[in-house]
């Protein structure tokens, strides 16, 4: 694609400023494909996912013991760290879910795909119900000999969040709004770690 034009980024911010309007959206979508905005932006997001990938392949390669705790094939891993790889045979994929990240609904979503057609809207799933065991099929119900099938053969995803914004995620939910599971099995040790520590520090 060749060099974008002013009018072309006037045209793509109001395009965004309309997008306010459900209405708009396909003009909003045709407008971006006319200017060649889709595509530019497509492969932006190649190129800046196989920058990432590659410095993640250096970084591991880099101390691979410190990485992996010295597990270097699946035989190495127990069952226990297997326990977030959630399994769609139907579609053929893999999700690792990380707590904070979005999990709630991904994991939504994979309840859904693996119910019958037409799927039901995965937010009208609620929240308990996908965090219950035996809702979601995981990696770890498998034999080993499938498991390596399936992530030979599966397309794996996860996602990722800066672990800042994570851990202010995991506060707000689960300590600012009073939730009695967390605060009796992780809040009241915290509260206890840091008030002998404070007090510690007034002491001295």
């Amino acid at each position: 694609m060749g060099h974008v034009t002013r009018k072309e980024r006037y045209d793509v911010c109001v395009c965004v400023c309309v997008c306010v309007n459900p209405s708009l959206f396909l003009l909003c979508i045709l407008l971006l494909v006319k200017n060649g905005f889709v595509s530019l932006l497509s492969e932006r997001m190649r190129q800046l996912q196989e920058l990432r990938k590659q410095l993640l392949k250096e970084i591991c390669a880099s101390n691979k013991e410190a990485f992996s705790g010295g597990k270097h094939s699946l035989e190495d891993i127990s069952a226990k760290n297997l326990k977030n790889l959630i399994v769609d045979d139907t579609h053929g994929i893999i999700y690792c879910y990380i707590p904070k990240v979005a999990c709630t609904n991904w994991k939504r979503v994979m309840f859904v795909l693996n119910q019958n057609e037409p799927y039901h809207d995965p937010m009208s799933i609620s929240a308990d119900m996908v965090h219950s065991a035996n809702k979601l099929t995981l990696l770890n119900s498998f034999p080993r000999t499938e498991m390596k099938a399936r992530l030979r053969h599966y397309t794996k995803f996860l996602f990722v969040r800066d672990p800042f914004v994570r851990l202010i995620s995991a506060y707000r939910d689960k300590f600012q709004r009073y939730n009695k599971y967390f605060y009796v099995k992780f809040a009241r040790d915290i509260l206890r770690l840091f008030r002998r520590m404070l007090n510690s520090c007034w002491r001295s």
